[in-house]
């Protein structure tokens, strides 16, 4: 929070720039203020005499606040934020140098980031230097993703890529990748749709990487950064431990949670509520075991009021009805397409249960014979 100091008085006035020393320039002080210095994102300010600090304070707060409007301006006209957005942003980037700004944005546009670059963008994008970080990061980037396009669908996804050094995590992960003989097909993958797992830092990459590798992955597969994405960041790791918790709760053992890893990785990025919820309709109603679940957990991604209570019903009315008299797997109720469960399970017994249609659409209830 930047704020006046008034005789030994701290004043907040309103925070609207990313890099305080970068900005200070921009503002010239009115008369009677003097610049005492700035930290940690404060500007004290001091001004000659009691009675002028009133008058000079909201003159002062009046220059803030034309700078923040000249921000928000920008940032709707010249990139396409909405009004709501540009406001959020302006309380953390300044573009008073409006040329620094349009280089920014004008490199964007050469790159053929104009569909998408402005919502995307860290604020203090405008803050980085073009020639000594944004432009050596594009460039690293493009030689490992190879397009222009996929630059860009990276940036969606994290749009600070830009804005770290690549040099102290992105680069030397990278290196790491390449040493095990990962595909450059699956570092691309890991760099468009995951690169918050490549900006970890070095050490911390290297850890993750060989957890991995102990849990059994094969860097040659792209499973192998699925997994790495999954363990890698704070974030993700706190969502794993809840997972495992959950998994735990259920009466997974250790070996079932990394055999469901192992077959979809992304069952340890889940809600806990979400798991709950499938859990507890395949287990306490369908009666399947909650460690067969860990061999098939595909399923647990599947919506439970689109897909899993309609087919479990079918399967269930034509249990009750005699026509199905063994005990069916999961997967094979689950996991079939459409149109093969149609098949198999609904119009191969219209005849004796004319109404199955629409009962598995959900459209009508069914009488027990």
């Amino acid at each position: 929070m930047f704020a006046v100091h008034l005789r030994n008085k701290l004043f907040p006035i309103q925070q609207i720039f990313a890099d305080s020393s970068a900005s200070l320039h921009e503002i010239q002080l009115l008369d009677g203020a003097t610049l005492l210095g700035n930290y940690k994102g404060q500007i004290f300010v001091g001004f000659s005499s009691l009675s002028e600090t009133g008058k000079e304070r909201q003159k002062f707060v009046k220059k803030l606040e034309e700078e923040k409007s000249k921000t928000v301006s920008y940032l709707i006209n010249s990139c396409g934020l909405s009004p709501e957005t540009a406001v959020s942003a302006s309380e953390k980037v300044c573009v008073g140098n409006l040329r620094k700004s349009n280089s920014v944005l004008a490199l964007l546009e050469k790159q053929g980031f104009r569909e998408h670059k402005s919502p995307l963008l860290e604020p203090t994008f405008f803050t980085r230097s073009l020639e000594n970080q944004i432009i050596p990061n594009y460039n690293f980037l493009k030689s490992v993703l190879g397009t222009d396009e996929r630059v860009a669908a990276a940036m969606k996804r994290t749009s600070w890529i830009f804005c770290d050094d690549v040099n102290k995590s992105l680069s030397p992960n990278v290196k790491v990748l390449r040493e095990l003989k990962v595909p450059e097909s699956c570092i691309k993958l890991l760099l468009t749709h995951y690169p918050e797992a490549l900006f970890e830092k070095a050490d911390e990459f290297r850890a993750s990487v060989s957890k991995v590798l102990e849990m059994g992955f094969s860097p040659l597969k792209s499973m192998f950064v699925l997994a790495l994405h999954a363990i890698s960041g704070d974030a993700n790791k706190v969502t794993w431990a809840r997972c495992y918790q959950s998994y735990s709760d259920w009466g997974w053992s250790e070996d079932d949670i990394h055999m469901a890893f192992r077959k979809h990785p992304n069952c340890m990025l889940m809600s806990q509520e979400k798991i709950s919820e499938t859990m507890d309709f395949l287990v306490h109603k369908m009666g399947w075991n909650s460690r067969t679940i860990a061999t098939c957990p595909t399923v647990l991604f599947f919506n439970l009021k689109s897909r899993i209570i309609p087919r479990c019903s079918v399967i269930e009315l034509l249990s009750s009805r005699g026509l199905i008299t063994k005990r069916l797997k999961l997967s094979t109720v689950l996991i079939p397409s459409e149109k093969s469960f149609l098949e198999r399970f609904v119009v191969k017994f219209e005849k004796e249960i004319p109404e199955l249609p629409d009962f598995y659409k959900g459209k009508v209830g069914v009488q027990e014979s």
